[in-house]
């Protein structure tokens, strides 16, 4: 079987049930202050160190592995950066008070070095930090320093805190590291990607016919190749017949369909979901299937506020007060014609706008953008309102039925005399 497996990885279980159910970044969440200065330069830190695709991939990471360690450290050029560290390459240690705060954490470094050896053992392998000490460990279980030179103190970091924040999707109760919240969605994955090569091998090996030769085989030609132009040759009492070995693999698709359905209705999605196989249903329907993704989202949302906090404080240098955060929300699949029209009804109550549409249709644009694109195509709208007022055009006209011409329309372009309004009268006077 192993031979079958590169060519039966195309059906990545986790990440489509991971993108599915982790959507609160896919668009960037709006971050601001009490403070509008503080506001600013967050912003530009924001930018700096790509905090929506941090965030994104983050909330990922926690919903397969329950826990994540942000990290920071000083980038080649000397200025903070974060990156997120997994569970396979980092460890917590305990809180002697409480087993479910973190007093220090343990984090993986290999030695960058070609060395081998005693002196590639000799090096740092891993880093362990608590809010006054850094200390680093050799492969062998010493203390060393960056050199590798065995020491007898650690290093006094000076930070008053862990650079780093350990966060979990889901709150710990029983211990620190707890990675047991994704492990169906693993367990799926595996499941899935041995029954995908089992079908590779079996279409291999059962899915043809194969020939039999019965008889005389001694007297039939060697290297004989068979097709419609060119019969086999057999000699006399040698007869060739096929042996129906072709074997339907739906066993191994109704397994493999029977896992994929199980584990997504544990996060709320349907096979149809899965494989994006819906049928256009109504809005209420959509909705109604989607009840169990909403949960997950706004749980994940009140994680993720508290998270923001600890990140922002990382960032920053400080404790953060008065920070407000917006995930912007999902919206149902619509039409265009139903957008706007859902738009324009709840512009009325005030619960929308044109210029949140345009910034929802494009998420690049700035509000100010927004509002000078919605100005522009106002105006040239005018243009095409004014031509068709001085031309006295029919609503309903286009190139192929333009109306008729000002005059023919009912416009009068002659220069208009006032009437004798005393003649007029003097006239019914004699009539009567």
């Amino acid at each position: 079987l192993k031979r079958h497996v590169p060519v039966a990885l195309e059906q990545n279980v986790t990440r489509r049930i991971v993108d599915e159910i982790a959507s609160l970044y896919d668009r960037p969440a709006l971050r601001t202050f009490a403070d509008a200065s503080l506001t600013v330069r967050f912003r530009a830190e924001e930018k700096r160190l790509r905090l929506h695709e941090l965030k994104q991939e983050e909330h990922r990471l926690l919903t397969l592995c329950n826990e994540i360690l942000e990290w920071q450290f000083a980038g080649v050029d000397g200025k903070p950066k974060l990156r997120l560290i997994t569970p396979d390459l980092f460890d917590a240690i305990p809180h002697p008070a409480d087993m479910l705060v973190a007093a220090g954490l343990v984090v993986d470094m290999p030695p960058c070095t070609m060395s081998t050896g005693a002196d590639r053992t000799s090096l740092p392998h891993y880093e362990m930090w608590d809010d006054t000490y850094r200390y680093l460990i050799s492969g062998n279980g010493h203390l060393v320093d960056s050199f590798g030179k065995m020491v007898s103190a650690p290093e006094e970091h000076g930070l008053g805190r862990i650079p780093g924040n350990l966060l979990h999707r889901r709150e710990p109760t029983t211990c620190i590291l707890d990675d047991s919240h994704g492990a169906d969605i693993e367990s799926c994955h595996l499941g899935v990607a041995l029954l995908n090569v089992m079908t590779m091998r079996l279409a291999k090996s059962q899915g043809e016919r194969q020939q039999v030769l019965q008889g005389n085989l001694a007297q039939v030609a060697s290297g004989q190749s068979m097709d419609g132009e060119r019969p086999i040759a057999l000699p006399p009492e040698t007869t060739l017949s096929m042996l129906e070995s072709k074997t339907d693999p739906d066993h191994y698709l109704a397994v493999k369909r029977d896992k994929i359905t199980s584990v997504a209705q544990t996060y709320g999605m349907s096979y149809e979901q899965f494989s994006n196989t819906e049928t256009a249903d109504s809005g209420k329907l959509y909705e109604l299937r989607r009840e169990k993704l909403k949960e997950i989202r706004n749980e994940s949302r009140r994680r993720a506020v508290m998270h923001e906090q600890e990140t922002a404080e990382l960032i920053l240098g400080a404790a953060v007060v008065d920070m407000r955060i917006d995930y912007q929300e999902m919206s149902m699949p619509q039409d265009a014609a139903e957008k706007l029209s859902l738009m324009r009804e709840k512009s009325k109550m005030g619960l929308d706008s044109p210029v949140k549409y345009v910034q929802r249709e494009d998420p690049d644009k700035t509000r100010e953008q927004a509002i000078e694109e919605i100005l522009s195509n106002q105006r040239d709208y005018a243009l095409v309102i004014e031509m068709v007022r001085a031309l006295n055009m029919p609503a309903n006209a286009d190139a192929e039925n333009p109306g008729r011409s000002p005059e023919e329309n009912g416009a009068d372009n002659d220069k208009k005399t006032e009437p004798d309004y005393a003649a007029i009268a003097q006239e019914i006077l004699d009539a009567a």
